[in-house]
């Protein structure tokens, strides 16, 4: 994550924040929101594009990111 991209997340933040209390509209906090989870799901697919590309040089990295998102959850319902 860059300062830009954590910059953002830490305006959402007080946002949120500003909201609750009172001082901003819904609408304005909505934006925010929605600008910052755009970025965030931009430069995660940045992330995932570079190691993808990479995947000769640096093939642990790649599988290890491979093998989180194939991790499933059990579900804890009642038996």
């Amino acid at each position: 994550m860059n300062k830009e991209l954590l910059d953002k997340v830490k305006h959402k933040k007080e946002a949120y924040r500003e909201w609750k209390q009172g001082q901003v509209t819904c609408q304005e906090h909505r934006k925010i929101v929605q600008a910052a989870s755009q970025q965030v799901r931009k430069a995660k697919a940045l992330i995932e594009l570079n190691l993808a590309r990479d995947i000769e040089g640096n093939k642990k990295c790649f599988l290890r990111c491979v093998g989180d998102k194939q991790k499933t959850k059990e579900n804890m319902g009642p038996p």
